[in-house]
């Protein structure tokens, strides 16, 4: 008879959020590349963020963050592939905090009308990120976090 090792529950988690951070990363260096397009108010290089208004990077610690740079909030709905001009993500990731979805952000006009972002009820723990240059961190919200305030994986997913 084989014994199977005890289920690890919980061991996936960590993966799972690395796998957002990449496809999120991606996703904001796409939109970054998308030439200028007035009809949608973008200018090529910019990313895509919920609001102008951002944390100073000595609010956020952690080996991945560039002092003296500011991160704003990143708008999830003009990365996916629902949205026009269409992105490179196929659904809100997980980990994504209510506060990513957006529809429509503030560099942009016409992804309110984006079914997934109008119906969105996401309830991920992490605050996405990135400076006007395209770096992403994320910063975990809610009581079940290791540390509110550092970049990265913190014990919780979504």
């Amino acid at each position: 008879m084989l014994l199977w090792p005890e289920p690890r529950i919980g061991r996936g988690i960590t993966p799972a959020y690395n796998a957002d951070r990449e496809q999120i990363g991606a996703a904001v260096a796409q939109f970054m590349s998308r030439p200028t397009n007035s009809s949608y108010n973008h200018t090529i290089g910019e990313v895509p963020v919920t609001s102008w208004v951002g944390r100073a990077a000595d609010t956020i610690s952690g080996e991945g963050v560039i002092l003296g740079e500011i991160y704003y909030p990143i708008a999830i709905c003009p990365l996916l592939t629902t949205s026009s001009p269409k992105g490179i993500l196929k659904n809100i990731p997980a980990s994504a905090h209510a506060d990513n979805i957006a529809p429509g952000g503030a560099n942009d006009v016409n992804f309110g009308a984006d079914a997934q972002c109008v119906n969105a009820s996401t309830h991920g723990s992490y605050k996405w990120y990135t400076t006007a240059s395209g770096h992403v961190v994320s910063v975990c919200i809610g009581a079940d976090c290791t540390n509110s305030s550092m970049d990265g994986f913190q014990d919780v997913y979504p």
